[in-house]
């Protein structure tokens, strides 16, 4: 999101700091996590901070001010790095669905969260490869790496007759 250097950040919910630092490979430059306090179990980055003022532990209420905006990590102008996560499921979620618009001045009540599909992501077959050695290693499905292959490449008719430089979805 676009923010001017040094611009408040305000908690977009009632939550507790789970994690506050710094790491330039990961997330932008320093951070601040917030977990969300209630039965939806949503976790708010927010990356590339130029300070902090919360800790780890601290309850946190919505539009409380946690950080100020910078251009920390590896960024070429200040703004906000800004991902809303479903707690232990990983899925990540679009704020602009979330929120349904980027409101700068606050936020509204989450409504109606939906996923983000993630782009596929193919893999070209090599000499020796089969079914079974791709499932295994892209862990397609531990039950049958047959039905998790077949799932994600349905134009494949003959599982057992896969060519070399074949494009083989895997994700």
């Amino acid at each position: 999101m676009r923010a001017a250097d040094g611009t408040v950040v305000k908690s977009p919910i009632n939550g507790t700091v789970i994690a506050v630092g710094t790491n330039p490979n990961y997330f932008g430059g320093r951070y601040v996590i917030v977990r969300e306090d209630s039965k939806n179990h949503y976790e708010y980055y927010m990356g590339h901070l130029s300070v902090t003022s919360v800790k780890v532990n601290a309850k946190v209420k919505q539009g409380q001010s946690i950080a100020r905006s910078g251009h920390s990590g590896s960024v070429t102008a200040p703004h906000l790095h800004f991902e809303i996560h479903k707690y232990r499921h990983g899925a990540l979620l679009n704020p602009i669905t979330v929120y349904g618009y980027y409101n700068p001045k606050g936020v509204r009540k989450v409504i109606n969260p939906k996923p983000i599909p993630r782009p596929p992501s193919y893999y070209r077959v090599r000499s020796g490869d089969t079914v079974d050695k791709i499932s295994r290693q892209f862990k397609l499905n531990r039950s049958s790496n047959y039905v998790g292959f077949r799932r994600l490449n349905p134009s494949v008719k003959n599982v057992n007759k896969i060519a070399v430089n074949q494009r083989v979805r895997i994700k």
